[in-house]
């Protein structure tokens, strides 16, 4: 039963990809065109499939948020290119006011759940990220960058985040135990979109 659903979900994924891998054509060709009404006609039928698309992906990271589920960053990733795209058509027919306001309205959506998922990374013992086992993948500088997002504080220096960071540090009788433990279940990255990469390479 759960090979049948998962196998469902796949199909399910890969149906709303093919539905986004359109509408991205469907603007690149108004992008190119050199009629102005075929420019205004694809453009328009690719904002509307974007739309969709935004609707689609915005409700599966909230479903897959409470699971923390490592499709969440992928899915955010064309979550913020839906929006992009959707203003870039606008700009295309030269709707400077609706562009701004999508463009401004997609970040806010976007930037919310990334806070979510940025939290979801960091655990609540975020101070495992300085074990020796991860360097040097992981260092006080970036952690630093991350927190001065993540708080607003771009005065934050990489002390404070020492100190930040130690307090969250809980030693007991298990604390061999607790590291090992707080290591394997930091959330595992997610690689790129691939069509973000298609789209950043063309």
């Amino acid at each position: 039963m759960q090979a049948q659903l998962k196998e469902v979900d796949d199909k399910l994924d890969v149906g709303f990809y093919a539905n986004f891998r359109a509408a991205v054509d469907l603007a690149k060709n108004a992008f190119s065109m050199q009629q102005s009404g075929n420019r205004q006609a694809s453009a328009m039928a690719a904002i509307n499939r974007f739309l969709e698309a935004q609707h689609i992906y915005t409700d599966l990271i909230d479903r897959q948020m409470p699971h923390k589920s490592a499709a969440i960053a992928p899915y955010l990733q064309t979550l913020y290119l839906a929006y992009l795209m959707e203003a870039r058509c606008y700009l295309e027919l030269e709707e400077l006011e609706i562009a701004v306001k999508r463009f401004q309205f997609g970040h806010q959506e976007t930037n919310k759940r990334l806070r979510q998922y940025v939290d979801i990374l960091l655990t609540d013992k975020p101070i495992i990220y300085l074990h020796p086992k991860l360097s040097p993948e992981v260092d006080l500088t970036r952690l630093t960058r991350i927190f001065q997002w993540r708080n607003q504080a771009k005065d934050m220096n990489e002390n404070m985040t020492f100190e930040l960071l130690r307090k969250t540090l809980d030693l007991d009788a298990n604390y061999d135990v607790n590291i090992g433990y707080w290591i394997d279940a930091l959330p595992q990255p997610s690689c790129p979109s691939p069509i973000l990469r298609e789209i950043y390479s063309a």
